[in-house]
């Protein structure tokens, strides 16, 4: 049910109905995620997932077109049902999907040969090339981003974190201008909380708002990530990578993902879930990361 603090989330939704002569109405805060996204329904019982967002991280007008071509090709991507922008806030209802959160349940064989064979079709599907993706990535490591993937939050938080951004900072040196792909659709944040599952079907991917154009293994490292614990799994989403990206651009990628959730979590955790995560990023260093 919505609650008492939703006044400006209702004051977008009425800016909406009166632009795109709709009725919708909010219902809920979306339980999933960390961010902001709202079900709203409308006066005929549908119901969508409303965001909205400031932000550069937040182009719900590009992810509607390359969510719209790669449905076409039969990615289980939500369609983008209403784009716009009012007071210099960009908002999109976008349609739900059926299915669970792969982070509630098992990444079997069948649904991780499903997300392998998704992320091939990720691959040239690029409206443009990512001229600025070696850049970003090295910049989150070398500098970090303003509103996440902070690096000054591990140098400053412990000596143990400040030892892995050092060895991350070689890792993005290491690194230089190694080719890569730069024509594939990235989602850039392919975990479970946003892969939907129902048996062993995807049965959707969702929140694209900060898709980028790029190498789609970062998407594969990024589940690999959050995977690690399980061995087959690992094995399977590196093999995959390595077989159409660079070693060192796969560290590269590793690197950016640990920072990003490590940053996270000591700005919005508890230091019990920031300990979690630091203890699982060196078993994964150890692995993947290791100083030649």
């Amino acid at each position: 049910m919505p609650k008492q603090g939703d006044e400006p989330v209702r004051d977008t939704i009425d800016a909406i109905n009166h632009v795109h002569a709709t009725t919708l109405a909010l219902e809920a805060r979306a339980s999933s995620g960390e961010s902001g996204a709202y079900i709203v329904r409308d006066a005929a019982g549908a119901r969508f997932i409303l965001k909205f967002g400031r932000g550069r991280e937040f182009e719900p007008a590009r992810a509607a077109q390359v969510t719209a071509a790669l449905r076409a090709l039969g990615y289980p991507a939500p369609a983008y049902v209403i784009v716009g922008e009012t007071g210099g806030t960009r908002y999109a209802a976008q349609q739900m999907l059926a299915g669970e959160l792969l982070r509630h349940s098992t990444l079997s064989p069948a649904r991780l040969e499903a997300i392998v064979a998704l992320n091939r079709i990720q691959r040239g599907r690029a409206v443009e090339p990512g001229a600025d993706w070696l850049r970003e990535l090295g910049q989150s490591i070398l500098e970090g981003f303003e509103e996440y993937c902070r690096v000054d939050s591990l140098r400053n938080y412990s000596p143990k974190t400040r030892r892995m951004l050092d060895r991350f900072e070689r890792i993005a040196e290491a690194a230089g201008d190694a080719p890569c792909p730069v024509s594939d659709v990235v989602h850039w944040d392919f975990h479970g909380g946003n892969i939907l599952v129902e048996g062993d079907r995807v049965s959707g991917v969702i929140d694209w708002d900060g898709l980028r154009f790029g190498d789609a293994s970062f998407d594969l490292m990024t589940l690999l990530f959050y995977s690690y614990r399980d061995e087959h799994v690992r094995h399977a989403l590196w093999n995959e990578a390595r077989a159409h990206s660079s070693e060192p651009m796969l560290r590269l990628y590793l690197a950016h993902v640990i920072i990003r959730q490590l940053d996270w979590s000591i700005c919005n955790h508890s230091r019990y879930v920031h300990d979690f995560f630091t203890g699982f990023a060196s078993d994964l260093m150890r692995t993947y990361l290791s100083d030649d």
